[in-house]
């Protein structure tokens, strides 16, 4: 595959991933669009030539995740975690407002999952 091929597809899946407003400077769609622009020159070639497998290995690997290949092969009984969270709740406690109001608490992050695991 040719490095501009490479740079198109991932320009592809660029266009597909998602940017999440709610958490500037720490989204996972912004990291991605920073790190393509970063391994390819202006022309859509590699900058580095040898990283030719490497780049292969990490489109393949974006590729099932938006496909959600992972997520259809084995799907969610219930849509919580270890804290028993909801996703909605996750997405706030991230989100750069829950994370303001965590650096400001007094009591630390870990501290707060520790209590939520306590027995009452």
């Amino acid at each position: 595959m040719s490095a501009l091929s490479r740079y198109k597809n991932f320009l592809r899946i660029i266009e597909s991933w998602p940017l999440d407003k709610s958490k500037t400077n720490r989204d996972l769609g912004e990291l991605i669009r920073k790190k393509v622009s970063d391994g390819f020159k202006a022309s859509g070639e590699l900058k580095h030539a040898n990283d030719s497998s490497n780049c292969d290995s990490q489109l393949d690997a974006l590729e099932r995740l938006v496909k959600d290949v992972h997520l259809k092969s084995y799907p969610r009984s219930k849509n919580t975690c270890a804290t028993g969270l909801t996703l909605e709740e996750c997405n706030i406690l991230v989100s750069n407002e829950g994370a303001q109001v965590l650096s400001e608490s007094d009591v630390t992050f870990m501290d707060k999952l520790k209590g939520a695991f306590k027995k009452k």
